[in-house]
C-alpha cells in the first residue's frame, strides 16, 4: 500500500527512451469504483492544457518514480471525458470528516492508501481523539466532497503503515466495527476543527 502523499510528486519515467517526461502533480479518484483512475502530469515544457495518464497505462510505481511505457499514453484532460466528468466531481477525501452511517462524527481523513499494483484504494487514515486509525475500503460506504461515510466499526488492531520520509513504519490501529460511545462535546470539537 502507498500513502498519496508518497505518490504526488514522484517523476514520470518512459521506457522507451529513459527519460523523465513529468512529474505526478495530483491525483483523480474515482469514488463509485473507490479506485485511482488518474495522475495529472506537470511537465516541464510549454504544453497548453492539463495532461493526464491513466492508472491502467502506468507500468510500475516505486519510491523513486513511476514508470510508463512511451510518453504516448500522456494524454489531454480536454481528449478524455472520463477524465474530466472525474474532475468535475473533485471528490480530494484527504481532509474530509469521516461519518458513520449511524450519524456518528468519528474524525477527519488524514491519508489514502493505494494499492500500487490495481489501483485500488485499499484504506483510508484517518485523525480521532488524536489518534491516527486506519479504516479498511471494505467499510467505506461513500467517498464524498464534503464527507466519508464508513460502516460502524467494533475491534482494533494494530498495523504497520509507512509513510514517505520514514525510515521505520508506523503502527495505527485498524478499526472494524467501533462506533464510538456519543460525546457531544467531542463531536462540537470535530465540526469545528
Amino acid at each position: 500500500m502507498k500513502p498519496t502523499k508518497g505518490i504526488v510528486g514522484l517523476r514520470i519515467i518512459s521506457i522507451s527512451d529513459g527519460t523523465q517526461v513529468g512529474v505526478v502533480k495530483d491525483l483523480v479518484l474515482n469514488p463509485q469504483e473507490k479506485t485511482l483512475d488518474f495522475m495529472i502530469v506537470d511537465q516541464p515544457t510549454g504544453y497548453l492544457g492539463a495532461k493526464i495518464i491513466a492508472f491502467k497505462d502506468i507500468l510500475g510505481l516505486g519510491e523513486f518514480a513511476i514508470t510508463i511505457p512511451h510518453s504516448g499514453v500522456i494524454q489531454d484532460v480536454a481528449q478524455n471525458t472520463e477524465a474530466q466528468n472525474l474532475l468535475k466531481q473533485d471528490i480530494r477525501v484527504l481532509g474530509t470528516k469521516v461519518l458513520t452511517k449511524k450519524g456518528q462524527l468519528i474524525g477527519e481523513t488524514t491519508e489514502i492508501l493505494i494499492d500500487e499494483e490495481t489501483g485500488r484504494i485499499a484504506a483510508c487514515l484517518f485523525e480521532s481523539g488524536g489518534q491516527i486509525l486506519e479504516m479498511g475500503a471494505e467499510q467505506i460506504i461513500t467517498l464524498g466532497k464534503e464527507l466519508l461515510i464508513v460502516e460502524g466499526v467494533q475491534t482494533a488492531s494494530n498495523h504497520r503503515v509507512e509513510e514517505p520520509g520514514c525510515e521505520e513504519p508506523i503502527k495505527v490501529p485498524n478499526i472494524t466495527n467501533l462506533i464510538p460511545e456519543a460525546d457531544s462535546a467531542g463531536e462540537s470539537d470535530l465540526l469545528e476543527s
